[in-house]
């Protein structure tokens, strides 16, 4: 009988130490991406991480931007240029309660720009073409909120290094190499970079020879 109730204090305490544990390895609440696209009709978007889900999306504007068709983490604003600048506010709730804000302010003059308040999201369809004469051409989307798109390179078992840093609307830039190489590129601004891009294996493709695609 006291053996019996030992095992189960036993597992009592490793249950409530397994509970504590998880409630503090849960993430708080944060906003990941917030930003719209630069266009007199903008399509703006926000995701979150952390707390817990289902999360609740908010948004609403001041200034000459008017919301308009939101639905959940995308939303559309209308009547923004050329007049003067609007600033468009969005909201996550998730089902603790636990609130996070993310502000971005579209500018007209001199064309639109964004501010955003959160680090980019990763960029998608990252790729590589390979061309003769060690030409490789890297292309990807780029995320909202990005102002600068940093590609690097790694040969062979040595670690990845910057090779080169593009404007974050670029969706493509070229690189040389002269054997194997990998590269993976990620989105940066003034709050972060973004999560690294899946790498992508490029090579030195001969070229002039016979048999061998023509030099550009």
């Amino acid at each position: 009988m006291r053996m019996q109730l030992i095992k189960q204090t036993l597992l009592l305490v490793g249950l409530l130490a397994g509970s504590v544990a998880s409630a503090q390895l849960s993430a708080p609440l944060q906003m990941t991406e917030f930003g719209c696209t630069p266009t007199a009709t903008a399509s703006c978007a926000m995701h979150a991480s952390g707390g817990s889900q289902p999360y609740t999306y908010t948004w609403w504007g001041s200034g000459n931007g008017e919301i308009i068709s939101p639905n959940g983490t995308q939303a559309t604003v209308q009547k923004i240029c050329p007049s003067a600048d609007s600033i468009i506010y969005g909201r996550v709730t998730d089902a603790s309660g636990a609130t996070v804000n993310g502000t971005a302010v579209v500018r007209c003059s001199g064309g639109t720009t964004i501010q955003c308040n959160a680090r980019p999201a990763t960029p998608n369809g990252f790729n590589a073409q390979v061309y003769g004469g060690g030409l490789v051409i890297l292309g990807w989307y780029p995320p909202r909120c990005a102002t600068s798109i940093e590609i690097f390179r790694r040969v062979g078992g040595g670690g990845a290094v910057l090779d080169k840093t593009v404007p974050g609307d670029e969706s493509a830039t070229d690189v040389s190499v002269g054997g194997n190489t990998y590269f993976k590129v990620r989105a940066c601004n003034a709050y972060g970079c973004s999560g690294f891009t899946h790498e992508v294996l490029t090579w030195f493709q001969p070229c002039g020879g016979l048999g061998q695609p023509a030099c550009e």
